[in-house]
């Protein structure tokens, strides 16, 4: 009497997440919150094994962060060195080490890390006010034989002026509308008017001027402060000021970055400076005891 012939049934399907730049919302997520990947096939006779269950690839924004809710753990749904080599193969362009690593740190710095930090803003800090510091550049010319720049100018970023592709995205609708019914852009523009006129006197810089469609200047008589629809500026669920101080490849900022920190004054083209770091700051501080003292008291 012979035993029972049948194979072993085939294992199910994985459930694959890939992060994708071609998405911007969780939208396809709205009226379905359950995936399952196929089952594997049972086994048959003469130890036939069965097939293998087909995989389930779900496509997530980059940034989307997934839970195990049976253990706690945090998941992060980002591949950016295999998402960096799928965008440049389809934009047909070159993929070494060199362009990959490139593309991951646009991807992670640009996307991944902001939309990140914007999740523990709005869901766990959640404050009255966000502060973007950066500083400006400009083009270096020849890469191959860079050389310093006498621009030097300051302005700052209020979150508007979307153009009709960035509205035609759910994402970007459902913050900026989150903005307007919040009436987050009334307080974000009165802040950035008051840090602007105190950043102009601390830096003595000129304005910038925009000469693209991507940002549009509000008022002609706040010449430092634009509208512009970016990631960093549009997430983040209450005011922010997006600062743009200082030109770094600027000859006088490289000066004044090489002299590092100090206390008081030094003569720097001829004038009485602050270090860079106290006059930035000090800047900023002066335009938010100013805003403050004169609307919430």
């Amino acid at each position: 009497f012979g035993g029972p012939d049948g194979g072993d049934g085939g294992d199910g399907g994985s459930i694959i997440v890939k992060a994708t730049d071609s998405l911007n919302t969780l939208a396809d997520f709205k009226n379905k919150s359950l995936f399952k990947a196929e089952n594997g096939k049972p086994g048959s006779g003469k130890n036939k094994h069965g097939r293998k269950g087909d995989d389930l690839v779900i496509n997530l924004p980059i940034g989307c962060v997934i839970y195990d809710h049976e253990t706690d753990v945090e998941i992060d749904s980002s591949d950016i060195s295999d998402m960096a080599k799928e965008l440049l193969k389809s934009r047909g362009m070159v993929v070494n080490e060199t362009t990959v690593k490139r593309e991951s740190e646009l991807l992670f710095y640009r996307r991944h890390e902001i939309r990140r930090r914007a999740h523990i803003i709005n869901h766990k800090i959640k404050p009255d006010l966000v502060i973007c510091v950066h500083f400006n550049a400009e083009s270096w010319g020849n890469p191959y034989k860079p050389t310093l720049t006498n621009k030097n100018h300051l302005h700052l970023l209020i979150n508007g002026n979307y153009s009709q592709s960035e509205f035609r995205l759910e994402d970007n609708r459902f913050h900026l509308f989150t903005r307007l019914f919040q009436d987050i852009h009334t307080e974000e523009f009165r802040l950035s008017k008051a840090v602007a006129n105190s950043m102009a006197m601390e830096t003595k810089l000129p304005p910038y001027k925009y000469n693209t469609s991507n940002a549009k200047l509000l008022q002609s008589n706040e010449p430092y402060i634009y509208a512009r629809n970016l990631l960093a500026n549009r997430i983040y669920h209450c005011p922010v000021l997006f600062l743009e101080p200082y030109v770094m490849n600027n000859k006088e900022f490289y000066d004044r970055v090489a002299l590092g920190e100090y206390e008081g004054l030094k003569i720097i083209n001829g004038m009485k400076r602050k270090s860079l770091l106290n006059e930035y700051s000090d800047g900023v501080v002066e335009g938010l005891k100013k805003y403050y003292l004169e609307n919430r008291n």
